[in-house]
């Protein structure tokens, strides 16, 4: 099946939902004026292995593949924006311009494999968002792409749970990260093939349970940003994400939220 085919299957908008990246909860909970509450959304079981990422201050940017024809899509978070062979690409925050080679590459690499592939990145620098500066010094030449999700599956399954889903429920399936999501090793191999490279893996443990600790720990795990474009650059970080081994729990932690409350 190609894509023009499984557009016209499921259907392009829902194609769409299917393959938009699920929404990450803060690890408190946000109260009054943003201002965070001692409750949280997500809990670390005590000394759980875990994974902490950089949570890049982008643009939220989406290629979804099916290998078995090399052809792909490349999306914002909400919309579609480019499909390979169009004439004309949406240059909405140059998202195409940035991920379009390394779709290229991505679609030569896993050429001739089954099933449809999602993965997920962050377009950073240039103009894409107030915080670029941060990365690139107020370089606008510099932009950068960094992958830090992806899963595959095949058609017939897709096809099946879109038709045997509500609108409503195949939002809820995306939402709870029901996706069969590629783990650390796999995802790193699709980097290498993509010629990207990762959002950055931190070093540290579950963060701790209130907010002032956990404050304190985002400071120490993540000081400066590991994802800057220009060594000029501020590195101001924006936080991280934190995953269980299993997946089963993942929360972001950001800078501003914690300043704003514990400040």
């Amino acid at each position: 099946m190609n894509l023009r085919a499984l557009a016209e299957r499921i259907g392009l908008h829902k194609l769409n939902s299917l393959t938009k990246y699920p929404s990450i909860a803060t690890y408190h909970a946000l109260g009054e004026r943003g201002r965070l509450r001692e409750e949280r959304n997500r809990q670390f079981s005590s000394g759980a292995r875990v994974v902490v990422t950089e949570k890049v201050d982008g643009t939220n940017t989406r290629v979804v593949l099916l290998p078995s024809t090399g052809e792909y899509l490349i999306g914002s978070r909400e919309e579609w924006l480019h499909a390979r062979g169009d004439l004309v690409a949406n240059p909405a925050l140059g998202i195409v311009e940035a991920v379009r080679a390394a779709a290229e590459r991505a679609a030569s690499a896993l050429s001739g494999r089954d099933g449809l592939v999602a993965i997920y990145g962050e377009v950073y620098g240039a103009k894409v968002c107030a915080a670029s500066k941060d990365y690139t010094a107020g370089d606008l030449s510099l932009v950068g792409f960094r992958l830090f999700d992806a899963w595959t599956s095949p058609l017939d399954s897709l096809i099946d749970r879109v038709d045997r889903a509500t609108p409503e429920q195949l939002a809820a399936w995306r939402e709870d990260g029901a996706q069969p999501w590629l783990d650390e090793t796999a995802l790193g191999a699709l980097a290498d093939e993509m010629g990207v490279e990762r959002t950055p893996r931190v070093e540290a443990g579950a963060p701790p349970d209130s907010v002032a600790d956990t404050w304190e720990w985002l400071q120490r795990t993540l000081p400066r940003s590991l994802a800057t474009l220009s060594a000029a650059a501020s590195g101001r970080p924006e936080g991280v994400v934190v995953r269980s081994a299993d997946r089963a729990v993942i929360a972001k932690i950001r800078y501003e939220d914690y300043q704003r409350t514990v400040r």
